[in-house]
Parts: structure tokens; sequence; C-alpha cells
């Protein structure tokens, strides 16, 4: 049992990639594509859900502030040139 575990620990990332353990298949790439179209689905929708409550609760400059702010936020964050994972 150990000896399973330390192995695990040691083997490189990715290894069982190259021995074909667990290589790219269509099931899985669209299983990986629904959960990213669902995520982005309730992201939208907790959003809308959040500053329709917020827009209840507070004054519009408020509102109009708070969303820029969170929109330039987003776009700082999404457009660095230097991130690799994009």
């Amino acid at each position: 049992m150990s000896t399973l575990i330390i192995e695990n620990l040691i083997r490189p990332l990715g290894s069982d990639l190259i021995k074909g353990d667990r290589g790219f298949n269509n099931a899985n790439v669209g299983k990986g594509a629904t959960y990213l179209f669902f995520d982005t689905i309730v992201s939208m929708i907790s959003g809308y859900v959040f500053w329709s409550i917020i827009s209840k609760l507070t004054m519009t400059d408020v509102v109009g502030a708070a969303s820029t702010l969170v929109s330039i936020a987003y776009l700082v964050n999404n457009n660095n040139p230097h991130d690799d994972n994009h």
C-alpha cells in the first residue's frame, strides 16, 4: 500500500498520458466542454442575480461604480500578456 503511494508521488506529471493509460478521447473532451459550458451559464446567472439584488439594496451610482470596478479588474486580469494560461 505505501509503495503504491510513493510511486504515485514520484511519478512525473503526465507520465500516464505518455504510456497511453489516460489519453484524450472524444468522450473526455465532450465532458470537459459540457462542464465549461454549464460553468459559464451558472456564472452568468449568478452574476445577474447578484447585481439585481444589489441594485435593490443601494443607489444606482454605487452599483455603477462597483460594476465598473469589477469590469476593469476582469479586463486587467484576463488581458495579461505574460500569462501562459490563455
